[in-house]
């Protein structure tokens, strides 16, 4: 059969890069939107066999777009896939309940979209897609990566955060906290250095980028003069 054409919404371009290499690299034909809005503009246009689908997205989230879809005067047989990171047993019947195929909590599980592919659409052969190599970000890409974390320690050249993300050796980060606001750096460029795991948390350094003489005094003097972060050495 030809490719199985597939539609992907999600509003994180870093997801949805990777979402699409992955789909795309068992065969199928994918086109991406941003968020419900462009979503329900594509399916007014085309035709497709899959959705992935995102819940929280802005504008016009998952849910929204899923009941959008099932309301639509022109029925579509296509199966719809939540791709999430909402794993809350809640979330998952919610979206259950709207008739979707599946709930895939992310990153994607290519085994499990497989297997759902195989059981919709039995003839079609995975065999000839499956030495498409996947990408990977590149050490030197930069990206920002939105996630809560606890700074636990600081010096004038690196910091450690505590949090339940385990990030991948030299990658290099942007990180906003109050802290770095508080050293009159919004924005402020690291590379992680090391992680080590205890418990559930993962203890991650960072060392900044070429520190300026001003970040490091900056640093001295907050440590010294500030009693909030006499916890931060």
């Amino acid at each position: 059969m030809n490719k199985i054409k597939t539609l992907l919404v999600d509003d994180s371009p870093i997801d949805r890069r990777f979402s699409k290499f992955y789909l795309e690299s068992i065969g199928l034909e994918v086109e991406t939107a941003q968020d419900g809005y462009e979503a329900l503009h594509l399916l007014d246009n085309n035709r497709f066999d899959l959705i992935f689908i995102d819940l929280i997205m802005p504008n016009l989230d998952g849910f929204g777009l899923i009941n959008r879809i099932n309301s639509r005067a022109e029925k579509t047989d296509a199966s719809i896939i939540v791709l999430s990171s909402k794993n809350k047993i809640n979330d998952v019947e919610k979206a259950l309940k709207l008739g979707i195929e599946d709930y895939i909590i992310k990153p994607i599980n290519i085994t499990k979209v497989k297997s759902k592919i195989k059981q919709k659409f039995s003839s079609y052969d995975f065999s000839k897609w499956q030495e498409v190599p996947l990408p990977r970000i590149d050490q030197k890409t930069i990206v920002t990566i939105s996630h809560t974390a606890e700074i636990v320690s600081i010096s004038e050249r690196s910091l450690t955060l505590k949090s339940s993300a385990n990030l991948e050796s030299n990658s290099q980060l942007s990180i906003t906290s109050n802290i770095l606001n508080d050293l009159g750096l919004k924005n402020c460029e690291l590379q992680l250095s090391s992680s080590s795991k205890s418990g559930q948390y993962y203890f991650t350094k960072l060392k900044f980028i070429n520190p300026s003489a001003e970040l490091r005094n900056n640093i001295h003097r907050l440590i010294k003069n500030n009693s909030t972060y006499a916890n931060i050495k």
